[in-house]
């Protein structure tokens, strides 16, 4: 009986350190999405520099001075909204998750000591 209670205790705490490593990659990825955005703004902020003095020198197309800032304007308007709306509920929910989930396996630990006790 002890064995059986043994495995299955083993079973949830290798189940609980998955949901946290889960729980924490979750909170990772959105933030790297944001570095990744803020990456691309500030190339396409540049860009948008250069190709704006090479039109005054008029080396380039009014087309490619407006796809340039089109570009920027897009990636702008993605980072306000991943930066509100769904970033921002990623990074609170596996935050709540891992808390529930190190209260879990807080209750593993108490369960784990309670029956390994001698009776």
């Amino acid at each position: 009986m002890q064995r059986i209670a043994a495995q299955q205790l083993r079973a949830r705490r290798q189940s609980v350190v998955n949901e946290v490593k889960q729980a924490y990659y979750d909170i990772l990825k959105p933030r790297s999405s944001l570095r990744a955005t803020k990456d691309s703004i500030a190339y396409y902020t540049d860009l948008d520099r250069e190709v704006a003095e090479n039109y005054r020198q008029q080396t380039v197309l009014e087309y490619q001075l407006l796809e340039v800032e089109s570009r920027l304007a897009a990636t702008s308007i993605r980072r306000a909204i991943s930066t509100i709306t769904p970033a921002m509920a990623a990074m609170t929910t596996p935050g709540n998750a891992i808390a529930r989930l190190l209260s879990a396996y807080s209750c593993v630990t108490v369960i784990s000591w309670e029956t390994s006790r001698p009776a």
